[in-house]
């Protein structure tokens, strides 16, 4: 009885030091919940007038994105006109599953430019954009399960009055 007591404390203590001490990381190593997030921004615009919306990912320190793993798609343009998402060069890496192939990855944040534009003819005084986003993250040894997230950003259109 008392081995069987010993066995399940020991089973159930928590587990001493990380064995990532060395890794700039403020994730804790048994953590398997995503530590990554997405910020959305836009300012105003005018009809006729190119602007632009801000995907930013936030990637925390010890962790990284791959680009192939990375999407951002518009699911309702809300009537705005909005081009391809434009991604900032990553980093080339050797892919750990196959070191004979590179990838490109991201070990900070990441901050993506879909292209917008207003109509010239709308009445409208802003749109809600409806942005699809995916990522999945990695640290050292594990990455986290896909993430799949319906965000919206809006965007306030100026109307100008005719002379």
């Amino acid at each position: 009885m008392l081995t069987g007591l010993l066995l399940m404390a020991t089973l159930s203590a928590p587990a001493l030091g990380n064995p990532y001490d060395d890794a700039p990381s403020l994730i804790p190593a048994h953590s398997t919940e995503d530590p990554f997030s997405w910020e959305l921004s836009s300012v105003a615009l005018q009809p006729g007038q190119p602007g632009r919306i801000t995907a930013t990912l936030i990637v925390p320190p010890g962790t990284h994105v791959y680009r192939d793993q990375l999407e951002v798609s518009v699911a309702n343009p809300d009537g705005l006109r909005i081009g391809k998402p434009d991604f900032p060069p990553g980093l080339t890496a050797p892919d750990p599953a196959n070191k004979a192939m590179t990838r490109e990855l991201y070990e900070r944040d990441v901050i993506i430019y879909l292209p917008v534009n207003v109509p010239k003819k709308t009445e409208a005084v802003s749109a809600y954009v409806q942005l699809q986003l995916r990522h999945q993250g990695c640290r050292e040894g594990l990455c986290f399960p896909p993430s799949d997230t319906m965000s919206h950003v809006l965007i306030p259109i100026r109307t100008t009055e005719a002379p």
